[in-house]
């Protein structure tokens, strides 16, 4: 994958909207959801979620990417399409 310009891919961004959620765990971890792309990770403090849930989401974009026309059959697929 090749990304142009980062102005670009915030223009292509911006209208797409997403929840995340911050919960703090007893072991005093924190763990970040997305609700949109129902991916959950955890960490040891804030940042670590942060960068587990990032690469989740660069994983996750790779793999739809890839497998593009088997995403594009799925019911998700037009939930997805809603979220932009």
């Amino acid at each position: 994958m090749i990304l142009a310009s980062l102005t670009l891919l915030e223009s292509v961004l911006a209208a797409c909207k997403y929840t995340a959620h911050k919960m703090l765990e007893d072991d005093g971890s924190v763990t970040l959801l997305l609700d949109e792309l129902d991916l959950v990770e955890n960490g040891s403090n804030e940042f670590d979620a942060k960068y587990a849930l990032a690469k989740s989401i660069l994983e996750y974009a790779e793999d739809f990417y890839d497998n593009f026309y088997l995403y594009s059959l799925a019911p998700i697929a037009r939930d997805i399409s809603l979220m932009c």
